[in-house]
């Protein structure tokens, strides 16, 4: 993905395979979007939950096949507007509330827009993440994340595609794993 500024404006390109520098290319485009969306005067009578400002519309309730606890997304960019490469989606936590374990077939990328929470590697620490968090999760790394049990988390993930299919869904987190994590 290449972000380009033209005297039309800001267009973006696909490419076929995102390395590393296009990565960051995408996450600073979207960093610098969100940030514009919501520094924007008419956007600060957005939705709010516990004194947060959230950008885009809540959002659907999470299967209860992919996580634990209340979980909303909201859709943003589907595969079908972006020639089948990526989607882009806005997941909000609820205090408590996580992703099962899951895979990537290309990796993904998440930014943290609101609270607190946290991101596990099976079989490493969790990382604390909290608002201007960014994490980039290779490919095919069994992971999980969610807020924390007293904050809310809102991310957005950036997805990439592999034969159509941009997640691999495994078993739930346990309340033992998630409160082996020690982050409050």
């Amino acid at each position: 993905m290449y972000v380009c500024c033209c005297s039309q404006g800001l267009y973006v390109m696909s490419c076929l395979l995102l390395d590393k520098r296009c990565l960051q290319r995408i996450t600073g485009f979207i960093s610098t979007m969100i940030a514009f969306v919501f520094c924007t005067p008419k956007n600060q009578n957005k939705m709010t939950t516990e004194n947060n400002t959230l950008i885009f519309p809540l959002g659907n309730p999470g299967s209860g096949e992919w996580f634990n606890g209340e979980v909303h997304v909201q859709g943003l960019v589907s595969p079908e507007q972006m020639e089948g490469l990526y989607n882009v989606g806005q997941v909000t936590f609820s205090p408590g509330g996580r992703t099962h374990w899951h895979t990537h077939p290309i990796g993904q990328v998440l930014l943290v827009i609101e609270g607190k929470g946290w991101y596990q590697e099976r079989g490493k620490p969790a990382q604390v993440l909290i608002k201007g968090s960014t994490v980039a999760i290779p490919k095919d790394v069994e992971h999980w994340h969610g807020a924390s049990a007293d904050s809310q988390m809102v991310h957005i993930a950036i997805s990439n595609m592999k034969d159509g299919n941009n997640v691999v869904w495994m078993t739930p987190v346990s309340d033992q794993e998630y409160a082996e994590t020690g982050l409050e």
